[in-house]
């Protein structure tokens, strides 16, 4: 008999009622029989079960088969059906869907409310679909997802249907690519009998609609299986590595090591801490090493479940040497704020915390410790070490940061959310960073989906938090008292304690701050001392508290009147509570009604009333609220607050600083204070007595005024105010102000400047005060000769600017300063103050050898400036500098210290630098974004110049720009009268003379392939380019170019045997007699030249050499000098005419005598025209 796997996969693929009947009572049979191990059930079932419609699929045919069926037979089927259903939790598009095993059907099938979930594109799609039982199922269109699976991810696709069918089915074909059947499905899959027709969307929707302890065990059930498959690293066993920071210690400045000594360990216990080693060694926690500067002992503790623990003891030197790590850890009370509306709570504990933090290379050599086994050191960060706390919450904090519903307080984290769907979604956040760090935590500590937790000594749920009982135990079993010694107990007092017992047992004790409620601040004052409690106000009218406060007087506050200490109250309470306060609305509520006219009124605080609460109502002006009355019978929980508190003071609150807006009124205010304090009313009564002025004055009001004429001169700034005069209990008064006498002005002017106001604050406050003659006068001498005011007076009026000297020359007077840094580099900048001309040098040293080594390139190309002027830098008035300056006879000028007005040459170029190359930010390259604008800016004209540019003034020339090109090219007269008189005056000096060449005409070029050496080689002209330079073509290496200073004349054996022939035929020409040249010349070859011989006879031989002529032997000797000469150079007479020719040329341009062919006969021509003529002249000449 087939499998019922086989028998349901092969009967789901037919497509007629009679097979479909068939296929649904062979599923039914065969689950009921369990003869095979059955896994996925058929789509026919399935559908069937969820349209709740077999009997109407099936035909009428078939009708009575199905019908007649025994009832308990069918239920007992579905029955089975649904406890052997298979599901699976699926990432589709990386969101959790749950789907069932059906690997009898052909394709994927999800509801449309579910592919919304995970923002699935739908495509349309003309794919159709039926059931086992042939009725059709309308698509809705097709989505191309990406599915997860233990890390196995792949591409399907996924068919949409209606949300009236919530088909969620895995087909066989996606089971395939996942490879399910390779793993045994009671490892993958998960038993659903209830919802098992919904999606996991819809499951999770039910789960958080229920409160159901059985609901909130299964959700945490699943959320813990699923944290566990997703994040398999987080739960793993072993140590943690934070991969995304280090931890690092600093030390104190002037901190040296310190190694102490191991500590002795008992023998029993050696075992035991050598294999603690072992172990923390093996995972990367300490590391053996041979030498250390630091070193501290460790401590051995045994723990309670027999364990030993190895604890370090940083606390010998090391912790006394390291800075504190500034960071703060968070206060209870900030940590509770934040889980305001949470219903659910999660807390997850790390895995030895600290040592998941390596510690980087600097740090690592200050973790060593001796132990009886040598030296070791720690990679991670140690427990005990100052620092620890604080660059752990650092971490921490950065880890979570930006996660709403999360806070932590160092290892602790506690997770909220005021739904399980939220609440879930929190964790989801939170596991991904924990996993993205490389922490681990320890699951067996961590709380999940709990509605209340303990957390910092309180008991947290959705109500608030209250104390943990066992934080109260001592309370709960404190026994009342077994004698009349110790107090009267009668029955109301044991009443009263068990109530009070179990209002701290009660959840109406606290609730968490809600920035969305209304907020109210009560504060009474009793006997003992002041208290003060902040409490939300719900919806239904209950007012519960946030938070209590309070202390005993302070030994001056015990003397404060009774509205004092209601005030005191109210500003202790506002800023015990300011973090919640600042920045929102609230109630200030007291049983003080005198206090509603001095905080509450709409006109501002009153003129009259006392300095102490004038400054606590400045106070109050910062916070916006609105001060209420209550009655004290409605008043217990603050005033029992402030009678039942414990009677010392706590010193270490804290000052609260709010805002500086009025701190110059409030400054004011205790001066008013201060300054009545010394000089007391009884004082100036009696100095007024003993004030012939002022007794004048007293007559006076006595007896009536003179006349104003007759009033003496020293009553008359009375008399102009003698309205206003009065004598109150022996004071002389002028309205409001109290005239002070001579003998306590001074006293009291240094009571009304004790607080150092200027001359308009210090008048105005002896105007509400105070007054005598001449008031305004000794106030303004006594602010002037305050030598602290002088002190701290600001600047005076500038005075008239004083420009530097004019210069007459160039680089007489240079101004330079440093710019930057900018782009990784300083610019030492340098002006010349009479041009205007700059120069930048780029460096990354401003020491003075740098600035030394910058000038001097600079002092090569210009000179040495007369002047040079700088700011008061290191490297300007460091010894070496002044040691240049001199040394190169510099006047070196330093500016005023912090007046860099004083070096404006040089001071607004540095800004011209900053912005100009910030302005060329479009080429990466500084050095040429440098040069561009040095040359714009010199070649700029300027108006302190005249209209001339910078380059004008310093070079004497205007220097050639791209610009120029723009312009036509005009060559001037001047320009080349003077480039004539220089060639004239070379051409003079060196005897130079016109040389040119033929093309294909034999020549000598120099050689240079010897430098050191005059080489010449033989060649031939090419072509002439320009007037003095040639391509030739030299045999040992061809083509190239030389001058006409580099090329000579080169004469071949032909051409000196046709010259030869030449000189004869001329000879025959003019009927001379022709003479043969010997083979090789000598001396006897010379004809001498005697006056009187024919012209033949005066011919020399040899032509190339000019005859030397007869000495007469009666002549003195010419004695030659000694100095060097310059070699002769043998004459030749074919180059001497050629010069000749060329020269004649150039003297008339117009004229031109051919000298190419020359006819001697009729049929004789003779080749070489410039030789034969040369001889023919010289013979004439001869």
């Amino acid at each position: 008999m087939p499998s019922t796997r086989q028998t349901i996969h092969n009967k789901a693929r037919t497509s007629t009622a009679t097979t479909t009947t068939k296929t649904v009572i062979d599923a039914q049979v065969n689950i009921t029989r369990k003869t095979a191990r059955f896994q996925p059930t058929s789509f026919g079932a399935i559908f069937a079960h969820y349209l709740d419609i077999r009997i109407l699929l099936v035909s009428r045919r078939r009708r009575s088969m199905i019908t007649n069926l025994p009832r308990t037979t069918t239920r007992r089927a579905d029955d089975l059906t649904n406890k052997l259903r298979k599901f699976v939790t699926l990432d589709v598009n990386e969101t959790q869907v749950t789907m069932q095993l059906d690997n009898g059907a052909d394709i994927c099938l999800l509801p449309e409310s579910c592919v919304k979930r995970f923002n699935g594109d739908i495509k349309p799609t003309n794919r159709k679909a039926k059931t086992a039982t042939g009725a059709h199922i309308r698509l809705i269109g097709e989505v191309e997802v990406n599915a997860t699976f233990r890390q196995q991810q792949v591409k399907h696709i996924i068919y949409v249907t209606s949300n009236k069918h919530k088909l969620h089915l895995l087909s066989s074909d996606l089971m395939d690519k996942l490879k399910f059947f390779d793993l045994p499905f009671n490892d993958i899959c998960d038993k659903i009998n209830d919802n098992h027709g919904m999606c996991c969307c819809q499951q999770r929707y039910l789960v958080n609609n229920v409160k159901s302890t059985e609901n909130i065990d299964f959700a945490r059930k699943s959320c813990i299986d699923d944290f566990l498959k997703r994040y398999p690293n987080v739960f793993s066993p072993g140590l943690g590595h934070c991969k995304m920071f280090k931890a690092h210690l600093q030390l104190k400045a002037g901190s040296k090591p310190i190694f102490r000594k191991h500590r002795s360990v008992p023998y029993a216990s050696q075992q035991a801490v050598e294999q603690e080693l072992r172990r923390l060694e093996q995972i990367g926690t300490i590391t053996k090493v041979n030498y250390a500067d630091w070193a501290a002992p460790i401590h051995v503790v045994r723990k309670k479940n027999g364990n030993t623990r190895v604890t370090v003891d940083f606390s010998t030197g090391l912790n006394d040497s390291l800075e504190m790590h500034q960071y703060h850890l968070p206060l209870p009370d900030d940590i509770f704020a934040h889980l305001n509306g949470g219903k659910f709570f999660s807390i997850i504990d790390f895995s030895d915390a600290y040592l998941q933090i390596e510690m980087d290379d600097e740090s690592k050599a200050l973790l060593t410790i001796n132990t009886h086994n040598g030296l070791y050191r720690y990679e991670r960060l140690a427990f005990g070490v100052k620092s620890a706390p604080g660059i752990f919450q650092e971490g921490i904090n950065k880890m979570l940061s930006g996660l709403s519903g999360v806070t932590a307080y160092l290892d602790d984290v506690i997770v909220t959310g005021s739904t399980i769907e939220e609440h879930q979604n929190n964790l989801q956040k939170v596991f991904q960073r924990i996993n993205s760090y490389g922490f681990k935590v320890r699951l067996e500590k961590c709380i999940f989906l709990e509605t209340s937790v303990r957390y910092l000594g309180h008991i947290i749920d959705a109500d608030g938090r209250r104390p943990d009982p066992e934080k109260i135990k001592a309370i709960n079993d404190m026994p009342p008292p077994t004698n009349l010694t110790e107090f009267v107990w009668n029955q109301q007092c044991q009443q009263n304690f068990e109530r009070i017992k179990s209002i701290f047992n009660s959840n109406l004790l606290l609730t968490h701050y809600d920035p969305t409620l209304p907020i109210y601040v009560a504060a009474d004052a009793s006997n003992n001392g002041i208290g003060a409690v902040v409490m939300h106000k719900f919806p239904d009218g209950r007012m519960k508290a946030i938070m209590h406060a309070a202390r005993t007087y302070g030994p001056s506050e015990k003397s404060y009147s009774q509205i004092e200490r209601e005030a005191l109250a109210l500003t202790f309470g506002v800023k015990k509570f300011h973090k919640m306060l600042l920045g929102r609305k609230f109630k200030l509520l007291t049983d003080h009604r005198p206090l509603l006219a001095i905080f509450g009124s709409k006109k501002g605080l009153p003129a009259h009333t006392s300095n102490r609460l004038l400054r606590w109502g400045l106070m109050l002006l910062a916070y916006d609220f609105t001060l209420e009355y209550v009655k004290t019978s409605d008043f217990g929980c603050v005033d029992t607050l402030s009678r039942l508190i414990k009677e010392q003071r706590n010193s270490n609150d804290d000052e609260i600083i709010i805002a500086q807006v009025e701190a110059p009124l409030i400054s004011q205010i205790l001066n008013i204070e201060q300054a009545l304090a010394p000089v007391t009313a009884v004082e100036v009564a009696q100095a007024s007595e003993h004030d012939q002025q002022l007794q004048a004055v007293q007559d006076c009001l006595k007896n009536g005024w003179p006349d104003s004429k007759m009033v003496e001169k020293q009553l008359l700034p009375f008399f102009r105010r003698k309205e206003s005069l009065a004598n109150v209990n022996g004071c002389l008064m002028s309205g409001e102000r109290i005239i002070i006498p001579q003998q306590l002005r001074r006293k009291v002017l240094q009571t009304l400047h004790r607080g150092h106001p200027g001359i308009v604050r210090m008048k105005a406050l002896a105007r509400s005060h105070v007054y005598w003659p001449d008031i305004d006068a000794d106030i303004e001498t006594t602010v002037k000769n305050c030598n602290n005011c002088a002190m701290a007076q600001k600047n005076p009026i500038k005075t008239e600017l004083q420009s530097w000297p004019q210069t007459s020359a160039p680089w007489s007077r240079i101004h330079v300063d440093y710019a930057g840094p900018m782009n990784g580099f300083t610019y030492l900048v340098v002006v010349d103050s009479f041009s205007k001309w700059p120069e930048i040098f780029q460096t990354k040293s401003t020491t003075s050898k740098a600035t030394i080594r910058l000038l001097r390139r600079l002092f090569a190309s210009y000179g040495i400036p007369d002047v040079l002027v700088s700011d008061n830098g290191t490297q300007f008035t460091s010894n070496e500098f002044k040691s240049f300056v001199k040394s190169n006879g510099i006047n070196h000028a330093l500016t005023a210290p912090y007046h860099p007005q004083s070096n404006g040459q040089a001071e607004r170029f540095v800004d011209i630098l900053k912005r100009g190359l910030q302005k060329l930010n479009d080429n990466n390259d500084v050095e040429e974004n440098l040069q561009v604008l040095l040359a714009t800016y010199r070649t700029t004209p300027s108006e302190t110049l005249a209209n001339r540019t910078p380059a004008e003034m310093f070079l004497r020339r205007k220097p050639k720009t791209t610009l120029d090109l723009l312009k036509p090219l005009i060559n001037t007269i001047p320009a080349k009268t003077r480039n004539n008189k220089m060639e004239c005056a070379f051409n003079k000096k060196n005897g130079a003379k016109q040389r040119s060449f033929e093309p294909e005409q034999s020549i000598w070029g120099r050689d240079f392939r010897i430098p050191s050496k005059i080489a010449w080689a033989p060649g031939k002209i090419i072509r002439r380019i320009g007037n003095v330079k040639y391509e030739v073509h030299l045999e040992p290496f061809g083509f190239c170019y030389r001058h006409a200073n580099q090329i000579r004349t080169r004469s071949t054996s032909n051409n000196h045997q046709n010259m030869g022939n030449d000189f004869n035929v001329l000879l025959d020409a003019f009927n001379l007699p022709t003479f043969k040249p010997d083979a090789t010349p000598s001396k006897a070859n010379h004809v001498p030249q005697q006056n009187g011989a024919p012209v033949a006879q005066r011919v020399p031989v040899h032509y190339e050499r000019r005859p030397r002529p007869n000495r007469n032997a009666d002549a003195p000797i010419v004695r030659r000098s000694n100095r060097n000469r310059r070699l002769v150079e043998p004459f030749d007479p074919a180059e001497a005419y050629r010069q000749d020719q060329l020269h004649r040329q150039r003297q008339d341009r117009h004229r031109h005598r051919s000298v190419n062919k020359i006819a001697v006969k009729p049929s004789v021509y003779l080749s070489e025209g410039d030789v034969v003529y040369e001889l023919f002249d010289l013979c004439l000449n001869l």
